[in-house]
């Protein structure tokens, strides 16, 4: 009877031990910081208040890694997809970053100053497919104005994730 006592304590001791250590290894996080410029590929104006834009996204001069690799400083990473819709005090953006790997969805916005959006917008990430499947983070956009003649702007995105 004790011997019968002894195992089933022992079998709920290393049952207990192999729970604390499978919640620490599923507990373990990694944050990683993407660093990317979009060229816009294509504006459309959807309606007075919405608009849509697609770009081409690349990493910085200053950027030589991604995911652990070691592609060309200015090479081609992925897309983005935009639709924003400008508000009296906020222009609210949903945006899909479509990477090498998989997506990234996110929320951001840009405050709005006499009707005006501003340059520098901010959110969150909201959700994730593939390699990016149940990350949580969040994005930053800076925008330039476009080069006298041009139609194409740049954006500085910083997406901070954690998976």
């Amino acid at each position: 009877m004790n011997r019968i006592a002894i195992l089933a304590s022992s079998a709920v001791v290393t049952i207990a031990a192999g729970t604390v250590v499978a919640a620490t290894a599923s507990a373990t996080t990694t944050t990683k910081t993407l660093n990317l410029i979009g060229t816009s590929l294509n504006t459309a104006k959807l309606s007075t208040p919405a608009s849509a834009e697609s770009d081409v996204l690349r990493l910085p001069s200053s950027q030589t890694t991604l995911g652990g690799k070691t592609p060309v400083p200015g090479a081609k990473q992925g897309y983005s997809a935009e639709s924003c819709a400008l508000g009296t005090k906020v222009k609210v953006c949903r945006v899909g970053l479509a990477l090498k790997g998989g997506l990234i969805y996110g929320n951001y916005a840009f405050p709005v100053t006499n009707g005006q959006p501003g340059l520098k917008g901010h959110g969150k990430i909201v959700g994730g497919e593939g390699a990016y499947n149940g990350v949580t983070g969040t994005i930053a956009v800076a925008l330039s104005q476009p080069a006298p003649g041009s139609t194409t702007s740049k954006q500085r995105w910083t997406v901070k994730y954690t998976k």
